[in-house]
């Protein structure tokens, strides 16, 4: 869990997790050099293409903007509020961690949920959480855009000194945004960006933006 100056993270753009194009640079096919022309010969002339090289335009980013908010349990701590199954929950916004965890309680969810899958981690600070793997609806703000069903690690942990995210703390979970690997809840828990490319094949690339407060932060 990694504590970041807010000014870093002003705008991320998101191109499929560097799995897919931009849509820069008038696409990714090449055209190849053409021949050169026989002597005498006076074949018929094909038409020209349309002026794109036959490459679709692809439809533009889909914005996300999320707001970051001074955290008041300690200071400069980069606060989201993420929607969890539609319920509003302040999270840490973590560039040094993989992957969604929330406090148990602080969303409604079924107990069909839930997995098999349980998961301990333990942060670089030495704090701890631990729980089990559920199926729940992640919503980077309250509107649609954005959503998607992933698993996340519903945190038990919440009291005692050693405790990552405290019952009784402003931050009720850990919103990882460092997609380089696996970390919270274990192998099969991917982070937020990757599932947002995965369920949403039809957008060229996310634009993902975060409003820092007007202050030092």
């Amino acid at each position: 869990m990694r504590k970041v100056n807010a000014k870093q993270l002003l705008t991320i753009a998101v191109c499929g997790l560097a799995l897919a194009s931009c849509g820069g640079g008038g696409g990714g096919s090449t055209s190849q050099p053409g021949g050169s022309g026989g002597s005498g010969n006076s074949g018929t002339q094909q038409p020209g293409g349309s002026g794109n090289g036959g490459n679709p335009t692809p439809p533009p980013a889909n914005p996300i903007s999320m707001n970051i908010y001074p955290g008041t349990d300690y200071i400069n701590r980069p606060i989201v509020v993420v929607y969890i199954n539609g319920q509003p929950v302040k999270m840490l916004l973590d560039t040094g961690a993989s992957g969604v965890l929330v406090n148990q309680g602080t969303f409604p969810i079924s107990q069909t949920a839930y997995t098999s899958q349980t998961f301990l981690v333990t942060y670089g600070s030495g704090d701890t959480a631990s729980g089990t793997v559920a199926i729940a609806t992640v919503c980077p703000t309250s509107s649609t855009i954005g959503c998607v069903t992933m698993p996340i690690a519903v945190n038990s942990y919440t009291s005692g000194s050693n405790a990552a995210f405290p019952s009784t703390g402003e931050a009720q979970g850990d919103f990882g945004m460092d997609c380089g690997y696996n970390t919270q809840g274990g192998p099969n828990a991917f982070c937020y960006l990757y599932y947002l490319w995965q369920q949403n094949p039809s957008y060229s690339s996310y634009s993902l933006s975060f409003n820092i407060p007007s202050n030092t932060f």
